[in-house]
């Protein structure tokens, strides 16, 4: 008897731990998105594609991979990053670590580099929370720029994604 109590008691803490996570657990956790870019510094334009995964309504982490296409340069961009949601809903602040692949069109001069890259931009639902939503930003890549040294350089890019959430 005290076993089959013990037990009970055991299963009714069990669940209603679990239903406490649910409830304070954000119910949408995957963000998938394509992104265009545009930077400030440089004539050019690219394409890239993320995805970012919730852990609590205010951090998140994920990953991402762009194209940019310049006048004197291609570049291949990639990031892993961490972005914090001071409220709790659309805005946020970021920051990346990530690798970039850099192509002067004019030479076969191809150069490897390693920065950090923040950002601040807004996740906005398009009507109820999950599915579709924009994601309009402002980052800074590579602000940090290691290249057989360390130097600090400002490009900014703005940069706009569209993409499903679940």
């Amino acid at each position: 008897m005290k076993k089959t109590i013990l037990a009970l008691l055991f299963l009714s803490v069990a669940f209603s731990l679990n239903a406490q996570d649910k409830e304070t657990a954000p119910a949408i956790k995957n963000w998938v998105s394509g992104e265009l870019t545009v930077p400030v510094r440089y004539i050019g334009i690219g394409i890239g594609a993320q995805y970012e995964r919730m852990f609590s309504p205010k951090i998140s982490v994920g990953a991402n991979a762009a194209f940019l296409f310049f006048s004197g340069f291609n570049e291949l961009s990639i990031d892993a990053f961490f972005r914090f949601y001071p409220g709790g809903k659309t805005f946020y602040m970021g920051i990346g670590l990530g690798f970039d692949f850099i192509d002067l069109k004019e030479s076969t001069f191809y150069y490897f580099t390693a920065g950090l890259s923040p950002e601040i931009g807004w996740k906005i639902d398009a009507g109820k929370p999950g599915g579709f939503f924009l994601q309009p930003g402002i980052k800074m890549p590579d602000i940090i720029h290691i290249s057989g040294g360390i130097d600090f350089k400002i490009n900014p890019s703005l940069y706009l994604g569209m993409g499903y959430a679940f």
